[in-house]
């Protein structure tokens, strides 16, 4: 079940999105050749029951907005992390509503608000196309059509959300003045250059050592709970680092938090 998202942003603390999905009666053509015509339909009516019905209290909470749902169709406006929600949400419960006999494929980008949404549809149709490359056609591809952002749902939520973003959050909640300037996005955005070019054996990881020294806090100054965060923080990264599956999921987090971060100043 291909699903493709059409984000919009722009740097307020108001971002949209649009989500566009298309589904596919792929149960109906792989389950069993018993199935007829009659449960093809009735197959039918209940995914349209979904999309028209459950879907509604699936995204409550949510800063989304419906703008059509139904059939196989869903498209949906709203804050892009929200949005990234309501995808993951969409997912797991289509998951169970289904009984895995269903799987999702999505493309997630994230567009200025003014950006023209053919234009994006063309593009996140690139990115659901890198989403369908994965074992099962089940996950997603964020931000750009290649497959550095391209993940299964499982890893998705459990790896770069769950694990990667939260060790972000973690260490930046402890530190929390905007003076701090070499604890800010343009640290980040150095990390994140020189992990695209790290390797075991170059320079760059050096250069990635010598970068999170200066993050080191005063301990004169610094509260037990920074002095953690930062130790904590520290050790994953070059962990992560070294391994190239986990360094691409700690680029991914770090886009993910800054937009977030973006999103709230």
């Amino acid at each position: 079940m291909p699903v493709r998202f059409l984000s919009f942003s722009n740097d307020s603390a108001l971002c949209a999105d649009a989500v566009r999905s298309y589904t596919k009666n792929r149960l109906v053509r792989t389950l069993s050749p018993s199935i007829n015509l009659f449960r093809a339909a009735a197959f039918s009516r209940q995914m349209s029951l979904f999309f028209k019905y459950h879907i509604n209290g699936l995204l409550q909470g949510l800063w989304v907005s419906i703008v059509y749902a139904g059939g196989d169709d869903v498209f949906l406006v709203g804050a892009w992390n929200h949005t990234l929600q309501a995808a993951l949400r969409i997912q797991k419960h289509l998951r169970s509503y289904t009984c895995g006999a269903l799987t999702i494929s999505a493309g997630i980008a994230m567009f200025n608000e003014h950006y023209p949404i053919r234009a994006a549809a063309e593009q996140t149709a690139a990115l659901e196309d890198e989403a369908k490359k994965l074992p099962g056609k089940n996950g997603a591809a964020l931000f750009d059509a290649v497959p550095d952002h391209t993940y299964s749902w499982d890893v998705l939520q459990d790896k770069v959300l769950g694990e990667k973003l939260a060790c972000l959050e973690q260490f930046f909640a402890q530190f929390q003045k905007k003076d701090d300037d070499h604890r800010g996005n343009s640290m980040l955005y150095n990390l994140t250059d020189l992990l695209r070019n790290t390797r075991e054996d170059q320079v760059n990881f050096a250069r990635c050592v010598y970068l999170l020294a200066r993050l080191r806090p005063d301990e004169k100054k610094a509260s037990p709970a920074q002095q953690d965060a930062y130790r904590t923080f520290s050790h994953n990264v070059l962990d992560w680092a070294r391994d190239p599956e986990q360094r691409r999921q700690l680029i991914t987090a770090i886009y993910i938090y800054v937009y977030q971060k973006r999103g709230r100043e």
